[in-house]
């Protein structure tokens, strides 16, 4: 994928949590597209605020899928 599309996602998505900051998807879909776009420490904080936001609210499968990226990333050099 571009960058372009990962920038989008970002403003997109940024968007969506301005509106509502506890949209636990939004957060996960923020730090994929930080992810992508090599902000790899704006993607962990993004991810992390998904993986509480989904067990707050009982998202389970958000919540495996968020921790489960972060730990991809944590493993990755900095």
């Amino acid at each position: 994928m571009q960058i372009g599309w990962y920038e989008r996602a970002k403003e997109e998505t940024q968007a969506a949590i301005e509106l509502d900051d506890r949209y636990a998807l939004a957060h996960c879909a923020l730090g994929s597209a930080y992810q992508g776009l090599g902000a790899n420490n704006e993607a962990i904080a993004a991810l992390w605020r998904c993986a509480d936001l989904a067990s707050e609210q009982d998202q389970d499968e958000l919540y495996v899928h968020a921790k489960t990226l972060l730990a991809a990333l944590m493993q990755q050099p900095s």
